[in-house]
């Protein structure tokens, strides 16, 4: 199984979609993703933003931002991130803001400088990565990069909702009141973010009519209990 395979395999089981905000890597990244068979379903927007002005007018990236720290750098990053997922409505974004060479470079920022941002949930994470390939040996391992990144989180996310699934509950049994406390949120807090990707993959598939007649079933039963319990 290839890196995307495995990135959209993780996005559809969590019930999560993707988008990408791509500089340097020109839609390389998008490319990447939708190699894979199915992509649709967690892929439907995604966003080429080779200038400043692009950056500030498709991902609402803050123009002071660009002034102070430069298209290339952490900063912009995160934002290109942020701003990518709240224009696509995605729960997860990846992006990629670079300088490939083989022309471009300073001191400060030489050629195969890139930082790639990876937000998932809400949480931003932003990498520096530093290349030594051509231009077109930069781009792609920048793309590889964006993929492990979000395959890690991804992974975590689903380590995440394991927890609650293998939780012994008699590991409580004489926990003080403080602790027994903690743990209980800590599982709400868990349950929560699996109810939340159970309800994005039910919205994602009613609205593309793949919902299956078991799962129309379980659909109509929780609606009946919701009605019953008011």
């Amino acid at each position: 199984m290839s890196l995307e395979d495995e990135v959209v395999a993780l996005l559809k089981d969590q019930g999560l979609t993707l988008t990408t905000a791509e500089s340097c890597t020109a839609g390389l990244l998008a490319g990447r993703v939708m190699n894979v068979a199915g992509a649709s379903a967690v892929y439907e927007e995604g966003y080429i933003t080779y200038s400043n002005k692009a950056k500030e007018k498709l991902l609402g990236v803050c123009h002071d931002t660009l002034e102070r720290y430069g298209a290339v750098s952490r900063e912009t990053a995160c934002e290109m991130a942020e701003g990518a997922a709240k224009a696509a409505g995605a729960d997860a974004a990846l992006s990629v803001t670079g300088i490939a060479g083989p022309d471009g470079g300073t001191k400060e920022k030489p050629v195969g400088l890139v930082y790639i941002g990876c937000l998932v949930k809400g949480n931003v994470s932003v990498q520096e990565c530093r290349f030594a390939g051509m231009r077109q040996e930069n781009r792609a391992a920048s793309v590889e990069h964006a993929l492990r990144m979000l395959k890690e989180e991804l992974k975590k996310l689903q380590a995440q909702f394991d927890l609650v699934y293998d939780l012994d509950v008699t590991k409580t049994e004489g926990m003080g009141e403080k602790a027994a406390a903690g743990a209980a949120k800590t599982i709400a807090d868990k349950a929560k973010n699996i109810a939340g990707a159970f309800v994005n993959a039910i919205k994602a598939a009613v609205g593309k009519g793949e919902l299956s007649t078991e799962d129309k079933e379980i659909l109509n039963s929780m609606n009946e209990g919701k009605d019953e319990d008011g």
